[in-house]
């Protein structure tokens, strides 16, 4: 009766330092996941801060059509995205639009967009619409 009861024990002990070690691997591989996507993602706000904070780039915004401004900014971030391995797209619409990308071939790849709305400072006194850049980043 006494070998019985401390086989039961054994199996107990080991069962549980298996639901133990199963959940710290859990733990340890969702934390991971989840540093990986936030990191690609946490990229994209100050880009965008970037180009809100510097004068020339707002007035191109809000002043050119969105075909030259696409161009323009493309150009801007090609010097700040320094990873080889990041591509992106940027656009420019109007407030009310959807700003989607357009692009083919797009579908399996982890993608993270911001947007940012740019508009007159508060001293300016010409009526130009705002706008929406929406930055999307995107692992090749």
């Amino acid at each position: 009766m006494v070998n019985r009861r401390g086989w039961l024990r054994l199996v107990e002990a080991v069962v549980s330092i298996v639901i133990v070690l199963t959940t710290v691997i859990v733990v340890i591989v969702n934390s991971n996941i989840g540093k990986e996507q936030s990191g690609l993602c946490s990229t994209i706000n100050p880009y965008l801060e970037e180009i809100a904070q510097n004068q020339t780039q707002r007035e191109m915004i809000l002043t050119q059509n969105e075909s030259n401004v696409n161009g323009n900014l493309t150009l801007y971030l090609k010097d700040k995205i320094s990873d080889p391995a990041l591509d992106y797209k940027i656009k420019v619409c109007s407030l009310e639009g959807e700003c989607l990308l357009n692009e083919g071939g797009l579908d399996n790849i982890e993608i993270c967009a911001g947007e940012r709305v740019i508009s007159n400072f508060k001293g300016q006194t010409s009526d130009l619409a705002p706008r929406k850049i929406k930055l999307f980043l995107f692992r090749r």
